[in-house]
């Protein structure tokens, strides 16, 4: 009965200390995270309430690397304390704490009335055992959970509240990637340039906190967040090995990039010849080069990667080392320059050579080969002439690249015999012209004289010309002769009388030759070709003239020749070629459409490709250096261009007027165009002479 009455009355007691309690205190609590211990509790703000306490393990940072072991504790007698769990997938865990005070609220009254004390005036000090939970391990998931606690009075007042994120991670990062903008897919980088590596590594939980790079001579790169780019300078060899390191503390596994070659050191390029540089050839010149990769600078190299070799601007060499495992450090390469060098310049042997880093060396030289001597020539004197009247010789040299050397030497004997040397030029006293030297000189005096022309040109080649002509005023003197020299003619007829033909002061003889046999004066002569003229002449006193010319008789009008269209042809596109091929012969006049064309003096052809839709008139006339003439006419038409398959060339009969009518103010022939089809097949008939496939007239 007392125990019941005790119980009452602490009850009672209880009830209203709790409501007193509920009255003053103030439900602003904050916790506060003890490492030391590993304890959540809260300020107690009124000693009348014990807040609960909350146990988390250390974890180093705000994740943990595994589900954490968390026990909430409640202690205070007067309240209940509710948790609640949420984790990322939705899933929601919740419970409360509460403590059993009924038997510890008897033993507190039995023990006041024993010690006489009265049991509304005692203060009942209850011992309550705290009541705790630990949430499974379970519970957790990977990422951020929410944990909430809060204690309320029994009357549902709120005394305290926490909340905290329990973050957890138990999955490394992704392994390092690497990757290269210049990566062209080889085994290794080659660059000649810093190298930009970017590197990229993930974590879904927690995040990257940063990635470790570290190069194989120990520089190190940190690099904040999931992906960067770092720079490997130039001069580096090796790789680069990375790890990556999530905000939990978790570490990658080490990766490792491939093989980084960085160096800016091109190939060495020497080129050898085998008579020194400079030197002018006369036949093929080989050229050796020795490509070497160095590794003098950094102690590595590339490697080469290409080797090519131009000759005169023509690829000749190429040597290619793409493969992996194939590289060279070292080749030697002949090559060999055949062409010829005109006006003196250098024929062009260009060797380029790169390695694989993108490092280009390039030796450029020139070699000088001329394989043709020089060429004399002189004019206005011949071996053995005998003329009465004064020489002007002109001598020639042309070289297409360079004359060397040069001396004209002439020896003059007198009637009396005495001999001396008149001329001794040096090339630097000839005159320059376009293709070589010349040198003019006049002889005037009566006498022998010896010419030794001799010149020379860089490559060594050497001509010399030897000649002996005679002036004599008072032997007989040969006329006419001279002047039929080189001369084109319809027919030869000697007409002239001895004593116009040969003038001497005594009385003389004579005889003529016409190609080694006598020929008699009158007698005419029409045998085309070459013929030669020879004059004797002797007086009393034993002087001797010999007159000689060489001339050509020709009284064969020139053939025309044309191709790319015929007379009476229909065409879309006509590429026309007209020309003459005779020696001596030129075209004299040529006209299209009667509109004159412009010719050199000495043209031999004409070409020209018609495209405008018309009708087109050629005459032309040719003409040798005999005087012979000939003259050709012809008309074809150009159309209009088709596409597709049926174009047909029709042959087109012009028919020619008088006259030529004016339309638009441009005179044009009529012409009467006659279409033959058959089975889609256009024969053209035209009768026309022909050479080896070509036209004349």
């Amino acid at each position: 009965m007392r125990k019941k009455e005790a119980l009452g009355m602490g009850k009672k007691k209880t009830a209203e200390r709790k409501a007193k309690g509920a009255a003053v205190f103030s439900a602003a609590l904050c916790t506060a995270l003890l490492y030391l211990g590993g304890v959540y509790a809260a300020e107690e703000k009124d000693a009348s309430y014990c807040m609960p306490k909350i146990r988390l393990p250390e974890s180093g940072s705000e994740w943990y690397r595994e589900a954490p072991e968390i026990e909430i504790i409640h202690q205070d007698p007067y309240a209940v304390t509710v948790y609640m769990v949420e984790t990322p997938s939705g899933r929601r865990l919740d419970g409360m704490l509460e403590a059993d005070t009924d038997d510890c609220f008897q033993d507190a009254v039995f023990a006041g009335e024993e010690e006489g004390k009265d049991r509304e005036e005692q203060d009942l000090l209850v011992s309550v055992p705290p009541v705790s939970v630990i949430l499974p391990e379970e519970v957790w998931e990977e990422g951020t959970n929410l944990l909430s606690v809060y204690m309320e009075s029994r009357q549902g007042e709120e005394l305290y509240r926490m909340e905290k994120e329990i973050r957890i991670d138990t999955e490394a990062p992704q392994e390092v990637g690497f990757s290269c903008p210049d990566d062209t897919g080889n085994a290794a980088l080659y660059s000649r340039t810093a190298i930009l590596l970017d590197v990229r590594s993930s974590d879904q939980t927690s995040g990257v906190k940063e990635i470790v790079c570290t190069l194989d001579n120990g520089k190190e790169y940190r690099i904040k967040g999931e992906k960067g780019r770092i720079s490997i300078p130039v001069g580096y060899f090796g790789s680069v090995q990375a790890y990556a390191t999530d905000h939990a503390g978790r570490n990658s596994k080490i990766t490792r990039s491939k093989t980084i070659l960085s160096e800016d050191q091109a190939p060495d390029i020497l080129m050898d010849f085998s008579s020194g540089p400079g030197a002018w050839h006369t036949e093929t010149v080989q050229i050796k080069a020795g490509i070497r990769e160095s590794k003098d600078k950094y102690g590595f190299s590339a490697g080469l990667a290409n080797v090519t070799c131009y000759v005169a601007g023509e690829k000749i060499l190429e040597k290619n080392y793409t493969g992996e495992g194939e590289a060279a450090y070292t080749e030697s390469v002949t090559v060999e320059a055949d062409k010829t060098s005109k006006g003196g310049n250098g024929i062009p042997v260009l060797v380029r050579a790169s390695d694989r880093a993108g490092n280009t060396a390039v030796k450029l030289r020139h070699v000088y080969i001329d394989r043709q001597p020089p060429r004399l020539k002189v004019t206005g004197a011949y071996d053995t002439m005998i003329t009465g009247k004064e020489v002007k010789a002109v001598i020639t040299a042309d070289e297409e690249n360079i004359l060397q050397d040069g001396t004209v030497a002439v020896t003059y004997t007198t009637e009396a015999g005495e001999k001396k040397q008149i001329i001794n030029a040096s090339l630097d006293k000839w005159n320059v012209t376009e293709t070589g030297r010349n040198f003019e000189t006049r002889f005037t005096e009566e006498g022998i004289y010896e010419c030794l022309v001799s010149v020379s040109d860089a490559a060594g080649h050497r001509t010399e010309e030897k000649l002996t002509f005679t002036i004599d005023r008072t032997s007989p003197a040969i006329r006419y002769v001279d002047g039929l020299n080189g001369a084109y003619i319809r027919f030869f007829q000697w007409s002239y009388g001895k004593e116009e033909m040969i003038r001497d002061f005594t009385d003389y003889q004579y005889a003529m030759y016409l190609d080694g046999k006598p020929y008699f004066p009158g007698t005419r002569i029409q045998e085309e070709g070459i013929h030669i003229l020879r004059v004797e002449a002797e007086d009393g006193a034993g002087n001797r003239s010999c007159a000689k010319a060489v001339f050509t008789i020709d009284h064969t009008s020139p053939q025309i020749w044309w191709e790319g269209a015929e007379d009476g042809g229909t065409y879309e596109e006509a590429v026309f070629s007209l020309w003459v091929d005779g020696k001596g012969e030129r075209l004299k006049s040529l006209t299209v459409n009667r509109e004159k064309q412009t010719l050199g003096a000495d043209a031999r052809i004409y070409q020209r490709t018609f495209e405008e839709a018309g009708i087109y008139c050629i005459e032309a006339e040719a003409d040798d250096l005999a005087g012979n003439q000939s003259a050709v006419r012809m008309v074809f038409e150009v159309r209009e261009q088709k596409s597709g398959i049926g174009t047909i060339i029709k042959p087109v009969t012009m028919i020619f007027s008088d006259r030529a009518e004016e339309e638009n103010g441009t005179g044009i022939y009529r012409a009467a165009a006659a279409l033959a089809v058959l089975s889609g097949t256009v024969a053209l008939c035209a009768v026309v002479r022909k050479r080896k496939n070509r036209n004349h007239w």
